[in-house]
């Protein structure tokens, strides 16, 4: 519709308050009218606030909020319908004030629209961020702080609440209670401003975030009441304790494996830390023996009141675990949270467990070069437990099987030094261990090594190896022995040389055939040497004496 000049001016006279008749000439918005009443609230004389809005009213509105303004007219222009608006008027002392614009398309002058505003700035902070708090998914209650009664509450916290009302108090709008939730932080005497505290909501079955600040709202002593759905949060933060307590475990455990006790007290000592953290009934540790088709029961740990089953799990039969094996060659756990599910498929393994009163478990295998050597479990653990179990217990086997394994290598390594030491006494041969590492030389007790002991004042620990036996040695042989010890830290399996011992007086000149045999460590570097020495020197002045008499002849 056009808007003749006299009903132009006739709208100018009659509309009474803050407003104006505003020309939106986009992208500029020139006034036409403003009541002398918009002037005096944002503090300019009516001269200068007027010659402004005729240039273009939009340099009156903070710049943020211009784009809002534009949007809102043209709306109303493409509608018909009314807009409201909350914006920020520019004061002359170069403030803002907040406003509120009701908007209204009228017409057109010379086919340019014709806007009518009214604005009020009667406002309170209730009435400016209403329209936040209903934006927001946040549920949001202000209460009074006396009576608990419900003043206001935002679009989140009215939809899907089948109890929701004003004026009755927060128990019984939000959650339907006749009575205060139990342990209420507002019941507290000397509560502070601000609380906090994560509760379950019995209804939804998830946990709630509730947040408290008191405030004064339009006079009365109130309290807003953040409501926030936390459960994902807490679940995320109770995942990442639960993987920060598994990796503490995993630290203490493999250090106690490493450790330098006998193997039964790293064994069992490493079982009751997983044990008790687990709150499993039984850890336990399950060897293969030496055939290949025999289980037996090697180390366990039980909680109190469970009876150990240690004594009854001996030469089981290999088969008997062949589900479990089907898992382990895979390289990973086997992992049953119920028992119940193997109870068609695997009917013999679901009588075994549950006549033990086993109802979850957990099984990782312990292997050496890709063979099964047996495996590490868990019987009954909680069922929140076994999340992020797997890789645990996978790590856990692997440090098990290494310590078993180096246990058995030093067992076998003990058991031939013994043997190789009865053999050298039997052959009379000096025999000592040489530590790499250390450079230290630790000579046994035989008779032939004490013989050396007694007769060259040689101390029965040696330090600074190969150094120290310089003084020992014949000067020209003494490259010789020097080289020996290179090649055995150098990593050559089997080294051997003849020298012969320095001259002292009123002792008889020896020769002697040196034999080093050279153990490697786990990561196959050369740890140490075992070494014999043999009296060769009669059969040395022998083929000396040969040698000679033979040159003497061709002469």
């Amino acid at each position: 519709m056009e808007l003749s000049q006299d009903q132009i001016d006739y709208l100018m006279k009659v509309i009474p308050g803050n407003n104006g008749v505003l020309l939106f000439d986009t992208p500029k918005l020139r006034a036409l009218f403003f009541s002398p009443e918009v002037a005096a609230l944002l503090g300019f004389t009516p001269d200068v606030f007027n010659a402004a809005a005729r240039q273009d009213a939009l340099g009156l509105v903070v710049e943020d909020d211009q784009p809002l303004l534009f949007s809102a007219l043209q709306k109303c222009v493409e509608t018909g319908k009314p807009q409201e608006l909350y914006l920020r008027a520019k004061t002359a002392d170069g403030g803002f004030r907040w406003l509120f614009g009701q908007y209204s398309y009228a017409g057109d002058k010379d086919g340019i629209p014709v806007i009518l505003v009214h604005h009020n700035s009667d406002l309170n902070d209730k009435d400016i961020y209403r329209s936040i708090l209903n934006h927001t998914q946040r549920k949001i209650f202000v209460c009074d702080l006396w009576t608990r009664e419900v003043l206001y509450a935002n679009d989140a916290a009215r939809k899907k609440n089948p109890h929701f009302a004003l004026g009755v108090p927060c128990f019984e709008a939000i959650y339907g209670r006749k009575q205060p939730c139990a342990n209420c932080p507002l019941e507290k005497t000397g509560s502070s401003d601000n609380l906090v505290n994560d509760v379950l909501n019995s209804e939804t079955g998830r946990y709630e975030r509730r947040t408290y600040q008191k405030i004064n709202w339009c006079g009365h002593d109130a309290f807003v009441l953040y409501l926030d759905d936390v459960t994902d949060i807490l679940a995320k933060q109770k995942e990442t304790e639960a993987l920060l307590a598994i990796n503490q475990l995993r630290i203490q455990a493999i250090q106690r494996l490493n450790g330098i006790e006998p193997l039964e007290e790293r064994m069992n000592g490493a079982l009751q830390t997983i044990l008790d953290y687990y709150e499993a009934d039984r850890v336990y540790i399950f060897r293969v023996d030496p055939t290949g088709t025999k289980l037996n029961n090697v180390f366990e740990r039980c909680r109190p009141g469970v009876s150990p089953q240690i004594q009854n799990l001996q030469n089981g039969d290999i088969h008997e675990i062949d589900r479990w094996r089907k898992v382990f060659d895979k390289n990973e756990p086997l992992i049953t949270p119920d028992v119940e599910a193997i109870k068609t498929s695997d009917p013999a393994e679901y009588q075994k467990m549950t006549s033990q009163g086993i109802t979850r478990y957990i099984e990782a295998p312990i292997l050496s070069e890709g063979k099964l050597i047996g495996f590490i479990g868990a019987d009954n653990p909680p069922e929140e437990r076994l999340i992020h179990s797997a890789n645990f217990f996978f790590s856990i086997a692997f440090a098990v099987g290494s310590a078993l394994l180096k246990e058995d290598n030093e067992t076998a390594i003990r058991q031939s030094r013994e043997l190789y030491e009865t053999a050298c006494e039997l052959a009379n041969l000096a025999i000592w261990v040489y530590d790499i590492k250390h450079h230290r030389i630790v000579i046994s007790d035989t008779k032939a090594s004490n013989s050396d002991l007694s007769t060259y004042s040689i101390p029965r620990t040696i330090e600074n190896v190969p150094e120290s036996t310089k003084a020992w040695v014949n000067p020209d042989d003494w490259p010789i022995l020097l080289d020996v010890y290179r090649q055995i830290e150098a990593g050559v399996p089997r080294v051997s040389c003849d020298y012969w011992y320095r001259r002292q007086p009123g002792v008889k000149p020896r020769c002697e055939r040196l034999v080093y045999t050279t153990i490697f460590d786990e990561a196959g570097q050369p740890s140490s040497a075992i070494g014999i020495g043999m009296d060769i020197t009669r059969s040395r002045q022998e083929k000396e004496s040969y040698a000679l008499s033979a040159w003497k002849s061709m002469r």
